[in-house]
């Protein structure tokens, strides 16, 4: 089955004083690229609101047309509009990620993401749908350990694996979640 895609642009009820104000774009709007508008409001609880609550949808632009949105503070740090996700704001994404370590054995990365500073321990996962990676978010001493000596990762990973560090996910996993 082929999915068409659609590029949303969201505005929202929601006051500036609110923790989730500058993670869906604030005053300026989100921009998120989905196969229909419940798939782009999933996108942003999941990638924006780290499965927090989307909030009240004040107005939505289905196709919306880029060129109209803001050319000094929108156009300049989108990311393509064109792939599924939420390109504005922007938000880290796995393919910004810089690899430290590849673990061919234990299938498992360690990757840190250099804007932000955060750092992640990843693996392979496949679903009914895909293949796709899991982040987990680590502090920078325990990268550090992992860095030096990889295979005291190994337990991490592990337990990970076996659904036991979820709260340590970079994104909360989906309805049809993966198995490694």
């Amino acid at each position: 089955m082929t999915w068409s895609l659609h590029r949303y642009w969201f505005r929202w009820e929601l006051a500036d004083s609110d923790p989730r104000y500058a993670k869906v774009g604030g005053a300026l709007g989100c921009g998120v690229t989905g196969v229909d508008v419940d798939d782009a409001k999933d996108l942003v609880r999941a990638i924006a609101l780290s499965g927090k609550d989307v909030p009240r949808v004040a107005e939505v632009v289905e196709d919306v047309d880029v060129g109209t949105l803001d050319p000094e503070r929108v156009l300049p740090v989108m990311r393509n509009p064109d792939q599924r996700g939420v390109w504005f704001p922007r938000h880290p994404y796995p393919s910004d990620f810089r690899l430290v370590h590849l673990d061919r054995e234990v299938r498992f990365a360690l990757e840190v993401d250099d804007d932000s500073g955060r750092c992640f321990v990843s693996f392979p996962v496949s679903n009914t749908l895909a293949d796709y990676e899991e982040y987990y978010e680590v502090d920078r001493e325990t990268f550090d350990r992992f860095a030096a000596d990889p295979p005291l990762a190994h337990p991490f990973v592990a337990r990970a694996k076996n659904r036991e560090l979820d709260h340590l996910l970079l994104r909360p996993p989906g309805r049809d979640r993966g198995w490694a």
